[in-house]
C-alpha cells in the first residue's frame, strides 16, 4: 500500500514566508507602536501525481500556519521607535535561542583546554565532569549574552518598527495602490528580498495592546 501511494500521490511544498504587523505598548516608555514579525515555514499539500496541486487546498494550509502564528505573542524583535530600547521578552528570547550553539562551542573549547590540564582519571571522574559541564555552561551564557540583543538605549534606527504617524502613512500610501501595507514596509522599506521562499503570505494587522484579544487594527 505504501508503495501504491508513492506512485499515486505526490506531494507540493511551498517554502512560504509569514509576514505580520503587530502593535504593543513598550514597556520601558509605555507608548505603543508596530513592528513587524516574520516566520519562515512549509506548506506541503498531497495530491493525484498526474494531477495538478489545488491552489485553494494550498491557500487553506497557508492560512492554518497563518493562524497559528498569529496567536503566538512574545515573536519578533525590534526597537522602540520612542526610546530606543528593546523589550525585556525580546533580550530574553534572543539570548536564550543562541544558547544552544553557544553552549556547544564552549563544550568543545572547554573539553579541549581541560585534555591538556587534568588526567585522564580526573577527567573521566565526577569532578572532572562536574567542571566541565559547569564551566561550559557559564562560558556559554556569557557569550549567548555577548551575542544577543543589548538592552538600553541603542542608536541606530530600525526600519522594523513604526510609530502610529509613519504608520498612518504608510496604510495611507498603499489604499491609493491597493498594495498590502505590511508586504510594502518588509519588501520596501526595509528592503527585503525573497531568497529561499516561494511565496510571502501577508497575515495584516494585529493589536496586542488589549489584554487577552486578538483585535485588527
Amino acid at each position: 500500500m505504501g508503495i501504491l501511494r508513492k506512485i499515486l500521490i505526490k506531494e507540493t511544498t511551498i517554502q512560504t514566508l509569514f509576514l505580520q504587523a503587530r502593535k504593543i505598548a513598550c514597556h520601558h516608555c509605555s507608548k505603543p507602536f508596530t513592528y513587524i514579525v516574520t516566520k519562515k515555514g512549509k506548506t506541503t499539500d498531497t495530491s493525484l501525481r498526474f494531477l495538478a496541486p489545488d491552489d485553494n487546498d494550498l491557500k487553506k494550509h497557508m492560512n492554518k500556519r497563518g493562524l497559528r502564528l498569529a496567536k503566538k505573542k512574545k515573536l519578533g524583535e525590534a526597537l522602540c521607535p520612542h526610546c530606543k530600547r528593546y523589550q525585556n521578552w525580546m533580550i530574553t528570547k534572543s539570548r536564550l535561542s543562541l544558547l544552544p550553539r553557544c553552549w556547544l562551542i564552549m563544550f568543545i573549547f572547554v573539553i579541549t583546554i581541560l585534555s591538556f590540564t587534568l588526567d585522564s582519571r580526573t577527567f573521566s571522574s565526577f569532578l572532572g565532569l562536574a567542571i566541565l559541564l559547569g564551566l561550559t555552561t557559564v562560558l556559554a551564557m556569557g557569550l549567548a549574552v555577548l551575542l544577543g540583543i543589548t538592552s538600553g538605549v541603542q542608536s541606530e534606527r530600525d526600519n522594523r518598527a513604526k510609530d502610529s504617524e509613519r504608520l498612518a502613512k504608510l496604510i495611507t500610501e498603499c489604499e491609493a495602490s491597493q498594495a498590502d501595507p505590511v508586504e510594502v514596509w518588509y519588501f520596501h522599506h526595509m528592503g527585503m528580498e525573497l531568497t529561499e521562499t516561494d511565496a510571502s503570505v501577508s497575515l495584516g494587522f494585529v493589536d496586542l495592546t488589549v489584554p487577552d484579544q486578538v483585535e485588527s487594527i
